[in-house]
């Protein structure tokens, strides 16, 4: 199924934006995702760890999205 986050990229380039993606992407993909959208010349840090702000959870490397109880709506946090 398809979701749509508002991905918060505070750490790297300050922005925010929504996103609309599979909830069976893992960590890593949206992480990748993510880089080549922004096109971030900051390296990606080890683990592809996201944060799931509004439920104070977190989701890393190859952990899918749908499995963590990401859903629709949901505020993301590249770490």
């Amino acid at each position: 199924m398809y979701i749509t986050v508002t991905v918060d990229m505070k750490r790297y380039s300050g922005k925010r934006f929504d996103l609309r993606l599979s909830d069976q992407y893992t960590a890593k993909k949206v992480v990748d995702l993510i880089w080549s959208i922004e096109e971030l010349e900051v390296p990606q840090r080890d683990g592809s760890w996201i944060r799931v702000q509004n439920k104070e959870t977190h989701v890393y490397g190859s952990q899918v999205l749908a499995e963590r109880g990401v859903t629709n709506g949901d505020r993301i946090e590249i770490l």
